[in-house]
């Protein structure tokens, strides 16, 4: 009997261990990076983003190498030639940031409109360290060194 009951309390251990770390990434926050005016949310760690026609960067492709959850990564922006154009680093984001989404609705059973208030809750990676700019025959143009303190 006793082996039956450390057996089924292992099970379980088990089951709650996998369960936990299979929805860990449901509970990853967006991470918003200011620069190229995005949002992603990984679903893993480490994942990779590509972003294609950026409003900023049209015919431009984006590949974002995220190491951390908050957000701290590599990027590559490349030309529609395949060149790099930009590339550098990002440092994970000290705190998470909220915003608000306003939604409007119908009542069921008034019919009339209510609005509704949500928060969302994200990560905003800081540049940090270098970051290189080429023009399209691959020459450094442009360098730009990030360098913060957090308090």
């Amino acid at each position: 009997m006793l082996k039956k009951i450390i057996k089924i309390s292992l099970f379980a251990v088990a089951f709650l261990l996998n369960v936990s770390t299979k929805s860990y990434a449901q509970f990853f926050f967006k991470l918003h990076y200011q620069e190229f005016n995005i949002e992603y949310r990984p679903s893993k760690i480490p994942d990779t983003a590509i972003f294609s026609n950026l409003k900023d960067y049209p015919n431009q492709r984006l590949i974002i190498y995220i190491s951390s959850e908050k957000g701290e990564s590599h990027f590559e922006l490349f030309s529609k030639k395949n060149k790099v154009v930009i590339k550098g680093e990002y440092s994970n984001s000290t705190d998470t940031l909220t915003k608000y989404k306003f939604s409007k609705s119908l009542g069921f059973t008034d019919g009339k409109s209510h609005y509704n208030v949500s928060t969302l809750k994200y990560f905003q990676p800081l540049q940090s360290g270098t970051w290189y700019y080429f023009n399209e025959k691959q020459k450094l143009i442009r360098k730009d060194e990030y360098l913060f303190t957090h308090d």
